[in-house]
């Protein structure tokens, strides 16, 4: 008794074939590319507030003041 072959996709193709599935119909492409927008708005503001967060700007501290003795005051 021979048993019958069935013919099985890789998993790549199946992959390959979901992904195309998916971008075919046009309110995913809209949805995937205003979700790359909305994250890219939301995100880089965020990683320029904290990374302004720990520099120190020229003019905000008087440098030499936290770095030598403290300065006596004459009054």
């Amino acid at each position: 008794m021979s048993h019958p072959t069935t013919l099985r996709a890789s998993k790549g193709t199946i992959l390959l074939n979901k992904v195309k599935t998916f971008f075919s119909k046009p309110y995913n492409v809209i949805l995937l590319l205003l979700g790359i927008v909305l994250t890219f708005t939301t995100v880089a503001p965020i990683v320029a507030i904290v990374e302004d967060t720990f520099k120190i700007h020229a003019g905000t501290i008087d440098a030499g003041r936290f770095l030598t003795a403290p300065i006596k005051s004459e009054i």
